[in-house]
């Protein structure tokens, strides 16, 4: 009895390292998200590590009747989007946040990289919390280390939207194919300003988190 346990015992160990071990990411198949709301105040919300919205500056967008805008117009007027275009499109429909995330868990899964150990010291050294981006660096695989990673991005595209939200309210400066109705948009727009971009914001915002951090 001993040993037949001690097999399955050993059967469902190497199971779970195999598993383990697997760095391919489920990720489900979503439409085009769409919000309920546009959320008018939220430039208002609190902010978690700016102190306020007034450190970000963002210049006011190009007037309307400039010609530089109009030349902008007529960029988009004439741009003709491929199928392939139109897939990548898509694709980002869902929401930079969540694809963002998306990206992280992938490269939460694929980089999995523990500190190298110190042959001088004899032990394996330790990365620094308050210096995230020193050496060694945090392996994102790392269960702890991963959360914290997944917090550092969260924190960073929250702050980061509540401050293009103050300033799209700012400038109400409508998406193109509002100002002008001969542009067709290859997504549902609503009436949210659309300068700044938040789409923008929360890659910056994920660029500012890995930079550095894994391979390109």
């Amino acid at each position: 009895m001993p040993y037949k346990f001690l097999r399955l015992l050993t059967l469902a160990g190497s199971v779970l390292f195999l598993a383990s071990c697997d760095k391919s990411v489920e990720q489900p198949t979503l439409e085009v998200y769409e919000p309920a709301g546009l959320d008018e105040n939220g430039g208002q919300w609190k902010t978690i590590v700016l102190s306020s919205t007034d450190e970000v500056t963002v210049s006011a967008p190009q007037a309307l009747e400039s010609s530089s805008y109009k030349a902008e117009l007529q960029s988009l007027k004439d741009l003709k989007i491929t199928p392939e275009q139109q897939k990548t499109v898509d694709f980002w429909a869902v929401g930079g946040v969540y694809r963002w995330n998306e990206i992280a868990r992938t490269l939460a899964a694929n980089y999995n990289l523990p500190p190298v150990y110190d042959e001088i010291q004899k032990k394996y050294p330790v990365p620094d919390p308050a210096n995230p981006k020193a050496e060694p660096k945090f392996p994102f695989c790392n269960p702890p280390y991963a959360s914290r990673m997944f917090a550092y991005l969260g924190v960073a595209q929250y702050d980061a939207l509540v401050a293009a939200w103050k300033y799209k309210y700012q400038y109400s400066r409508l998406a193109p194919s509002k100002v002008d109705a001969s542009i067709t948009a290859t997504l549902p727009v609503s009436s949210l300003p659309s300068y700044p971009s938040e789409d923008a914001v929360v890659a910056g915002g994920f660029a500012g988190n890995f930079e550095g951090d894994v391979p390109r």
